[in-house]
């Protein structure tokens, strides 16, 4: 098993239609499918990577990348720093529809 760094994630406005949160990760973040929304990152500071399906995308401020539902993603920061995104969620983010692979 992988071993994991912080993640720590803050609701910055949520309605019907979408869910805008702030994410700081360090280290690798687990790997998960949302089964109901499709996410957009967005790198706001740091650098680090997505990982969306078996496709590896370089992410850091300015980069954009979209986990569709359905799809495993996880994402990691380069070692020993941060990765700070924007993620928006539509429809809202709901826990309960995202599922830990590992």
């Amino acid at each position: 098993m992988p071993k994991f760094g912080e993640h720590k994630a803050e609701t910055l406005f949520e309605n019907e239609e979408a869910t805008i949160a702030h994410i700081v990760i360090s280290g690798l973040n687990h790997r998960t499918i949302n089964h109901a929304s499709t996410t957009m990152y967005r790198g706001i500071g740091g650098r680090g990577r997505m990982v969306i399906g078996d496709v590896i995308y370089t992410l850091r401020q300015g980069d954009v990348v979209v986990a569709p539902a359905g799809v495993p993603y996880h994402d990691q920061s380069d070692p020993g720093k941060t990765l700070d995104m924007i993620a928006v969620s539509e429809p809202p983010f709901d826990a309960a529809s995202v599922e830990t692979i590992w």
